[in-house]
């Protein structure tokens, strides 16, 4: 239906010449939105981040892509009226009118409403010299929408766009963009015609476009996608894995392969693609022939196995859930939560594990139902019904409703704390924690889960880097300068501790976070003692669980249940409902993570591994958790004072209120805090009264004449806390949280050195290592993956995969 792309006129020194020329004329790169309107696949929109551009395109940009064939540009209301006249005129010199294009408007939170829309679609079409627009995108508004007078100025908006596709200044019926979930819920029944498109930010990390993707591919609304250039996130990683993609992902192109194998895959889904307008402009001319092939079977960057990666982690199949089967007697479905067609219905009953024909004529009741015949009372004889209008319930029948997403989460709201120090440490372990905490709650509601952590002498370009691609991560800096000062004054003195403090605090290199001594050319084992790297963590830890104290006095009455107390030498890999329900909450008031009796690893007995030497438990710091309870406080404060204690007992030697021994039985002073407080007769390893399932109260000391009861429990460290090697390498389906804890994880983050040891090698941790990769790749896209394996004698590990090696 466009008109032809007329011979090109070229700006100077852009270099798109006639050979790199592809229209898109296919139809295969064009989705069809409503009877004769089609809209290319490929499309180019204002970047968020660029400040001194024109209508937020890159010129060249802009010029390559309509010269190669583009022919879907989409605006947004916020920008100027200078700016856009600007972008027309850019066009012009280019050879192509904005006449010639698909042009869609995204409408910002500024324009909702009737009135202003009204007014915002006349003014870009004033500015551009349309007579009038392809497709108009509402926005969610601020925080999603999630009040009624946020709902209120939506649904003005949408009978705007209504009223000004009557008018002949928009051709399609309204569309959306970015709105979640809940807001698609309550809106949608109330728009007099289903939504032309829906365009979602693509979310790389957690997949949080996933559930609003899947209402519209059940609805049959034309989904546009975007964000995965921007922010490649876990797409970099299937690179490397990838059978066509990882030769040239070593040479360092797996960026630039993540975006166009993404760009291939959505066209497979027949879903239009945005890209920013200060995409580059070659990768662009890439991306143009790659959706314009869609005509062709053969597939330039997606194998197999790369397609059923992104099938799995990014696309909805039966996951997310989104409907359930209501049984009570009576039971219907609310206005918002009803299933709206024969269509969706047989979808739903496909994701119930109920499919089949979805019967229409003579249903019983309104909505999609289930209908049980007189001689059937189980579900697998039940009958699949639909009925459009009717009674909203009949005998024999029980609704099948979506589930609300308004609905709060299981896991009951969670303040999770940590600390970063130094910024290589930052960027070798830190950020990639904090990616995995992204990727398992950063599709949660905003602000429900929220994450604070405490910087160390991290440069201030990492941090701002940190804050754009971690959302819902707070930060809160300090110095090594400033946190020596404090401790040397307000702790050291009588201690011993000033001398030791004060031996390297002029040195300005990162020799605090990790073993640099040791090069991978080196013949012998590394020798650089972790001793001197975990005492200094632990001074800091000092003043860490101050700071703890003082954020958990802060935050309460916020609502929050719980808060996790978490090194950042660690990743989530799924999130903790388990552990830490919403409703009934845990009964423990706090909890921290030990070795149990099902502890395996592969070089030795569970006794090796779990018990101390003198039968204890094994206890693993890393993970502590806490709930809001007045008892809380009292066993900080003693957890502070006995912690101090044991690292004083290590460096001065001199008796303290925790003996020697306690320190050597449990390795590290705030293992061995936790440990005296909890009561060492609590955890022995053949009868351990505070390890789960048992649940123990602890007498905590408020003052010298009050104690308080605390209810603690010990949770097993092989799910939330596993810092072991496991069979194969393989992390178990219970595996909730990896600890990349100690010298050998450091050598091989820090040094890219994988050393065989009695019970560490590549092959035995290699789930924990593609975890940290494809995290690691998320924030270093540009990183090539790989590490220098040194076998032992004797080594019985699997081999590493080749590219965990680099072959």
């Amino acid at each position: 239906m466009y008109t032809p792309v007329p011979k090109w006129t070229m700006l100077k020194g852009l270099g798109i010449t006639a050979a790199q020329q592809v229209p898109l004329s296919s139809k295969s790169s064009r989705l069809i939105l409503a009877e004769e309107l089609v809209m290319p696949l490929l499309g180019l929109s204002p970047t968020t981040t660029a400040t001194a551009s024109t209508a937020g395109f890159n010129i060249s940009s802009l010029v390559a892509f309509v010269q190669a064939g583009g022919r879907y540009v989409n605006v947004r209301s916020s920008s100027s009226h200078r700016n856009l006249q600007e972008m027309a005129w850019v066009l012009e010199e280019a050879g192509v009118t904005l006449s010639e294009l698909f042009v869609s408007l995204h409408i910002d939170s500024a324009d909702l409403s009737y009135t202003a829309t009204i007014l915002a679609v006349e003014r870009i079409l004033h500015s551009l010299r349309l007579s009038k627009l392809d497709l108009v995108l509402v926005g969610p508004g601020e925080a999603g929408g999630v009040s009624e007078e946020a709902r209120e100025l939506l649904a003005g908006s949408l009978a705007a766009v209504e009223d000004l596709r009557m008018r002949g200044q928009v051709v399609a019926s309204p569309g959306a963009f970015d709105w979640p979930l809940d807001q698609m819920q309550r809106l949608l029944p109330l728009i007099p015609e289903p939504l032309a498109a829906m365009h979602l930010t693509f979310d790389s990390f957690a997949g949080s476009h996933m559930p609003s993707l899947k209402l519209c591919l059940m609805r049959g609304v034309p989904v546009i996608l975007s964000g995965f250039v921007e922010q490649p996130g876990r797409l970099v990683f299937p690179m490397f894995l990838s059978e066509k993609n990882s030769q040239a992902a070593r040479q360092g192109f797996a960026q630039r392969l993540a975006v166009l194998a993404t760009a291939e895959w959505l066209r497979s889904k027949g879903v239009a693609v945005l890209v920013p307008g200060n995409f580059n402009s070659a990768q662009l001319v890439d991306m143009i022939r790659t959706v314009a092939h869609g005509a062709s079977e053969q597939k330039v960057f997606l194998d197999e196995a790369l397609q059923q990666h992104l099938d799995l982690n990014f696309w909805p199949g039966d996951l997310p859930r989104m409907y359930t089967i209501h049984f009570k007697p009576g039971a219907t479905c609310t206005a918002n939560l009803e299933v709206m067609s024969a269509r969706e219905c047989g979808l739903a009953m496909q994701e119930l594990d109920k499919p089949g024909d979805v019967v229409t004529s003579g249903a019983a009741a309104r909505g999609c139902t289930l209908y049980f015949h007189d001689k059937c009372s189980a579900i697998e004889c039940a009958e699949a019904q639909f009925r459009a209008e009717g009674p909203l319930g009949a005998k024999r029948s029980v609704p099948v409703c979506q589930l609300d997403a308004a609905e709060p989460p299981e896991q009951g709201r969670t303040l999770f704390l940590s600390m970063c120090m130094g910024t290589e440490y930052f960027d070798k372990f830190c950020a990639p924690f904090l990616g995995s905490y992204r990727m398992v709650y950063g599709g949660f509601p905003s602000g429900w889960h929220s994450m604070r952590v405490w910087t160390i002498d991290v440069n201030a370009s990492q941090l701002n880097r940190a804050k754009a691609l971690f959302a819902g991560v707070h930060f809160e800096e300090s110095s090594f300068e400033v946190l020596y000062r404090r401790l040397v004054d307000e702790l050291a003195d009588g201690t011993g501790f000033k001398d030791f403090l004060r031996e390297d605090q002029d040195r300005t290199d990162d020799s605090r976070t990790g073993c640099f001594e040791c090069q991978v050319g080196s013949t012998e084992f590394c020798d650089c003692d972790p001793r001197v790297h975990d005492e200094k963590v632990m001074l800091n830890n000092i003043f860490f669980l101050e700071w703890v104290l003082s954020q958990v006095k802060q935050t309460e009455g916020l609502g929050y249940q719980y808060v996790v107390v978490i090194d950042s030498d660690m990743l989530f890999a799924q999130q903790l409902a388990r552990f830490l329900p919403r409703e009934p909450a845990a009964e423990w008031e706090y909890a921290f993570t030990f070795y149990d009796r099902q502890h395996r690893v592969p070089w030795g007995s569970n006794e090796e591994v779990a018990k101390t030497r003198n039968a204890h438990v094994r206890i693993n710091s890393g993970v502590q958790i806490f709930r809001y309870t007045e008892g809380v406080k009292a066993f900080l404060n003693t957890l502070l004072r006995v912690t101090l204690a044991a690292v004083d007992s290590g460096h001065a030697h001199s008796e303290t209120d925790l003996p020697k021994e306690v320190l050597r039985e449990f390795k590290a002073p705030g293992q061995a805090a936790i440990a005296w407080i909890v009561g060492l007769q609590n955890l022995l390893f053949e009868d351990c009264l505070v390890c789960w399932p048992e649940i123990t109260s602890v007498g905590i000391e408020v003052s010298q004449d009050e104690k308080m009861a605390l209810k603690i429990q010990g949770l097993p460290a092989r799910f939330l806390n596993q810092a072991e090697s496991v069979e194969q390498g393989i992390l178990g389906p219970d595996t909730h949280m990896v600890h990349l804890k100690g010298l050998w994880w450091r050598l091989l983050l820090l040094n890219g050195t994988a050393h065989s040891t009695a019970t560490r090698c590549l092959g035995w941790n290699s789930g924990a290592y593609q975890l940290w990769a494809t995290l690691y790749l998320a924030w270093q896209p540009q990183h090539v993956v790989s590490a220098h394996v040194r076998r032992g004698q004797g080594d019985f590990c699997p081999d590493p995969s080749e590219w965990m090696i680099g072959l």
